[in-house]
């Protein structure tokens, strides 16, 4: 009896405060422990960068307390793939303020006018950080055709006693945005799906006939700019870009908001190229002071490029992906906001590899190794030990680079790496599958000693290394980093010549 005289208290509770009682996949709990473990919206373990529904990026208020959001669709390349692109649209959740889960508030919402089937709940997800909190708006059934140019409206509501949330300046959490920017991720059904949006309301330029009002609309553009022989091309995937935009715009907001200037439209992702990362949005021009005050803030510290790389490379303008390259952010010479930043990579130490008289270019054979590496448990050679796995690709045979160490369809013989020989009881030896064919275990080889050269023989063909993987099998605890000896790991491919000038292109690839 105890336990079916509590149902009725604990519903009626969850009801009064507005919060999830019959959530589709998150259960309500008023005693939920937030574990904190995926502590950035939307707090949980989704793709937020693959998805066909965005909000468009400008809210509008309608009465009061109600304010309205477009859904747009988006099926290009660069917003979605996959299943993604044709899932449906079942829920959209808000990252909000915490202060807005006020007992006897409420939110009610409308779809092109018509209430909600299931309407809008506050909730603390399990997985966000304690005094996480969301609205979530779920059961909305729309598909990409239904979807495009849907109203949604949500109306906020306060207590008997006008506590609660009432604007979306109170109710929205976007850090590093203007008060009033809301931060929304719209989730397919099994919530693979789920990306994210910020949106705003436009603030109205200023009166373009009013004398010293002045609108600057700026882009800052991250760029790529290849090398003319491009080997190892490197182009910003969808993820990538979105990262770069992401992080641009939080820097951009962020000093215009330290330095006091008016924002109209805060710096949001605008386009995606595999070269370019384009962020804009626009601000007041009337203070000249600030203005330069904004151009010192950001080219003394180089922040915009600092924010790239993070977003990026790990933090590094030596990575990899970028041998060659040249990384440039500006905002193309604008009038308000003239910065130009370029990182310039001073090459590591030159390291002692390979030992032999050969042609180190990187071009002089139709072959190369993908500047990333990656990890993975042996299956080969059994429990406590990975294999640390190089990919190949080839070149046309007009990209190869002159030489006389080479002739067509030379083969790619054989493949070193600059490895710490005092390790060599470490390494169990290598699995080897070239492409389109089986995998083999091939047991170790090294150089004379001293010469810190680890080996592997292939004799593979341009077919059979377009793709082909070698994996250097490799004991706890030592990792590819201990024994490359420096944090990158060199790699030379050799061909095999008659009267010994034969080539080596050296690689450098990082995990």
């Amino acid at each position: 009896m105890k336990e079916m005289s509590f149902l009725p208290v604990f519903l009626v509770t969850a009801l009064a405060l507005g919060w999830a009682v019959n959530a589709d996949d998150d259960q309500f709990n008023e005693n939920r422990e937030q574990t904190g473990s995926i502590p950035e919206f939307p707090f949980r373990s989704c793709n937020k960068y693959n998805g066909a529904y965005r909000l468009a990026p400008i809210w509008r208020p309608a009465e009061y307390s109600q304010y309205c959001f477009k859904i747009e669709v988006h099926q290009d390349l660069l917003s979605c793939s996959g299943a993604c692109c044709t899932a449906a649209l079942h829920k959209i959740e808000f990252n909000v303020s915490s202060s807005c889960l006020v007992a006897g508030s409420s939110v009610t919402a409308t779809l092109n006018g018509v209430t909600t089937r299931v309407a809008p709940a506050y909730d603390r997800p399990l997985s966000g950080p304690p005094g996480s909190a969301i609205l979530r708006i779920t059961q909305l059934g729309l598909d990409p055709v239904t979807a495009q140019g849907a109203e949604l409206c949500i109306t906020l509501k306060p207590n008997r006693a006008r506590q609660g949330c009432t604007t979306l300046e109170q109710m929205c959490a976007s850090t590093g945005f203007p008060a009033g920017t809301c931060t929304a991720a719209t989730f397919d059904v099994a919530c693979d799906c789920c990306p994210v949006s910020q949106v705003v309301q436009a603030q109205p330029p200023p009166p373009p006939e009013v004398i010293g009002n002045r609108l600057c609309t700026v882009c800052v553009t991250a760029q790529l700019n290849p090398p003319p022989y491009d080997i190892r091309p490197y182009r910003f995937d969808n993820v990538t870009c979105a990262n770069i935009q992401e992080y641009i715009a939080f820097a951009m907001n962020d000093v215009l908001l330290t330095e006091e200037i008016e924002v109209y439209t805060p710096f949001s992702g605008q386009a995606c190229t595999g070269t370019q990362a384009i962020t804009c949005g626009s601000f007041s021009g009337n203070d000249a002071d600030k203005l330069q005050s904004l151009y010192e803030t950001l080219d003394v510290t180089f922040q915009l490029l600092t924010y790239v790389l993070y977003a990026a490379f790990d933090g590094s303008i030596c990575d990899a992906r970028l041998e060659n390259y040249a990384l440039v952010v500006t905002t193309d010479g604008n009038e308000c906001l003239d910065l130009t930043q370029t990182g310039d990579c001073f090459p590591p130490e030159t390291v002692p590899f390979p030992s032999c008289t050969c042609d180190t270019s990187q071009g002089v054979l139709p072959y190369t190794v993908d500047p990333i590496y990656y990890t993975q448990a042996s299956a080969a050679y059994g429990p406590s030990t990975m294999e640390y796995c190089f990919s190949f690709k080839t070149l046309r045979q007009d990209q190869v680079v002159p030489s006389t160490c080479y002739k067509a369809n030379d083969a790619l013989t054989k493949i070193e790496w600059y490895a710490n020989d005092t390790l060599k009881s470490w390494v169990k030896g290598f699995t080897v599958t070239p492409a389109g064919g089986p995998q083999k275990k091939v047991p170790p080889s090294w150089g004379a000693p001293g010469t810190n050269t680890l080996k592997v023989n292939l004799n593979w063909s341009e077919a059979q290394a377009d793709g082909g993987v070698v994996c250097v099998a490799l004991q706890e605890p030592y990792t590819m980093v201990d024994l490359g000896l420096t944090y990158d790991s060199y790699v030379s491919i050799f061909n095999s010549r008659d009267n010994q000038d034969y080539c080596c292109p050296t690689f450098r690839s990082q995990p």
